[in-house]
């Protein structure tokens, strides 16, 4: 795959954010686990920049795409991308484990 000199930039700063916020989250809640977004941030950012059709405009859409995380331990990275797109507001996620 190719990826636009575009693409990687958002993809970069994306996965960062997830980092960041990962950190900040569990930091907040005094609980969770932060190796798992942190290790996840660079491939879930990939789906959810490059891959994914992600946005508060087709949430209610049945056609639109779905993303089905199993591995809880990665979910403050799941949060943190879902807030990047607008589905839910940043503010929620110092919230984490509340």
């Amino acid at each position: 795959m190719t990826l636009s000199s575009n693409e990687r930039d958002a993809i970069v700063a994306a996965a960062r954010q997830v980092r960041i916020d990962a950190i900040r989250m569990t930091n907040a809640a005094s609980s969770g686990h932060p190796g798992g977004p942190l290790g996840m941030a660079d491939f879930m950012a990939t789906l959810f920049v490059k891959h994914l059709e992600l946005s508060p405009e087709t949430r209610d859409k049945k056609e639109r795409n779905r993303f089905v995380l199993d591995n809880g331990h990665t979910c403050a990275g799941y949060y943190s991308l879902l807030a990047q797109t607008g589905l839910v507001p940043e503010d929620e996620l110092l919230r984490f484990r509340k």
